[in-house]
């Protein structure tokens, strides 16, 4: 991809392909432009969505915190091991943090959701989910805000990624889907929450993106490597997860397919079946799930694992 053109270094592009990761219509900014829009940007937070549970997040934060970005981290805590917790309360009074304790493997859509509201009604620039075990490098964080920021009409961001360390794809740049983006008001307006019926995690993330493609929400991946990322480290390192792995994936990889009649079993891949146009095939349901109804979307559909007292 040919790189925009360029005024008082900073670019806007016009508009932002749907879906395909890519930049179209690139135009340049006046400095007029550049510098109001950043002194508006600079007097604003960027929010950290982070689901914990048994991984130390210290490369994530430190890679964050040097940004010189303001920031607010959001911190939703699914583990009970005492000296974790006790790590967490820790943070208080060295980063600008917000600290739930749910104390129970309540899964990613919930947590997510609730972040993502709490974050923008707190006014936050942007919103970003994040994974425990990955950290920017080279200036990651800043290169990929500022690269949002230059997005007319944002809905998602992506970046790419290094895998690293146990990861089964390690030494591979990957684009990094859900475990880091930026999920902006414009994304919700159009596609509302996250399905909470996946649970405790896994799918809920091509659901998520599946539902922005279909409505046309603007999505980009800055083409970049901006992270490393040592997936699944507390799948890997976790003995309770690690028993379930299995159980749980097939859950929601059920479920996604009987919501969409679009997932590949042989090949785990998007296959060349028609998807429904609607969750279900049930014209009660759009591709929009409201705040009110996040609990429960698609009354009648529900699977096991959206137990209600999470």
């Amino acid at each position: 991809m040919s790189g925009p053109a360029v005024v008082g270094g900073a670019a806007r592009p016009d508009r932002a392909g749907a879906g395909d990761g890519t930049l179209a219509g690139m135009r340049a900014a006046t400095p007029a432009q550049i510098c109001r829009s950043r002194r508006i940007r600079l007097a604003m937070t960027v929010a950290l969505i982070l689901v914990t549970y048994s991984h130390w997040p210290q490369k994530l934060i430190d890679s964050v915190e040097q940004s010189g970005i303001k920031v607010k981290w959001y911190i939703h805590h699914h583990g009970t091991e005492e000296k974790f917790i006790e790590r967490l309360r820790g943070l208080e009074g060295k980063i600008n943090v917000s600290l739930y304790f749910h104390m129970k493997n309540r899964g990613l859509s919930r947590s997510w959701n609730d972040g993502l509201i709490v974050a923008y009604h707190e006014g936050a620039e942007y919103a970003l989910i994040v994974n425990d075990d990955l950290h920017f490098v080279d200036g990651g964080f800043a290169k990929f805000i500022e690269f949002a920021r230059c997005v007319d009409n944002l809905g998602i961001c992506y970046t790419m990624g290094l895998e690293i360390g146990d990861s089964l794809i390690a030494g591979s740049v990957v684009q990094q889907g859900m475990a880091c983006a930026i999920i902006t008001p414009n994304a919700i307006g159009q596609v509302g929450y996250f399905d909470t019926n996946f649970a405790p995690a896994y799918y809920e993330d091509m659901d998520y993106n599946l539902r922005a493609s279909r409505l046309d929400v603007v999505i980009v991946t800055h083409r970049e490597t901006l992270v490393e990322h040592d997936r699944s480290t507390t799948t890997r390192t976790n003995p309770v997860i690690k028993e379930k792995i299995s159980d749980i994936m097939h859950l929601n990889r059920d479920y996604f397919e009987r919501k969409w009649n679009v997932f590949d079993r042989d090949y785990g891949r998007f296959g060349g079946q028609i998807p429904f146009k609607t969750p279900f095939n049930d014209p009660r349901f759009g591709l929009h799930i409201a705040w009110e109804v996040r609990d429960n979307p698609y009354p009648g559909y529900e699977q096991g694992l959206n137990d209600k007292s999470r």
